[in-house]
């Protein structure tokens, strides 16, 4: 299950000051007055043009905000999921071949599980991460020797 977490101020601010785009943004006056979320909406805006199928370019983003390494965390596999996406693209636009017309057989039962496991521990290290982002950013330091406070 994906859950929504919410950018800490903390990490939007080094995405606004390390992303190229983002960081020589210029805007009237006029504009800024009248969009009081103007700097967000313009974060939301470039992270909607990313290519996120790109990993290299993805972790990019990932390093510049949460300062979090995609690339690392995949290690080996990293060519492995490139390559899945590569297929991923076959599938969806080619119908199942590839630039030559041959068609993909790889797409076992067993194979559809090896990048859904990859998948998902990545996605779980990353939630880790922001687990660890988000109690930094918001001064909350998770103790699990101290029950949570009940009134």
């Amino acid at each position: 299950r994906i859950r929504h977490v919410p950018c800490p101020p903390p990490a939007r601010a080094r995405l606004i000051e390390r992303d190229k785009g983002l960081k020589d943004a210029r805007f009237p006056l006029a504009e800024i007055e009248a969009n009081q979320e103007l700097t967000k909406d313009t974060v939301r805006a470039r992270l909607r043009r990313q290519i996120w199928h790109n990993l290299r370019s993805a972790s990019a983003l990932y390093n510049k905000a949460f300062e979090i390494d995609l690339l690392a965390m995949l290690g080996d596999n990293l060519v492995t999921l490139e390559q899945a996406i590569v297929y991923r693209h076959d599938c969806v636009h080619r119908n199942g071949y590839d630039h030559d017309g041959i068609k993909l057989e790889l797409f076992t039962p067993d194979y559809i599980a090896k990048i859904h496991d990859l998948l998902k521990d990545l996605a779980l290290e990353i939630m880790g991460k922001f687990d660890e982002i988000t109690a930094e950013a918001f001064f909350v330091t998770p103790n699990p020797e101290v029950p949570p406070q009940t009134d």
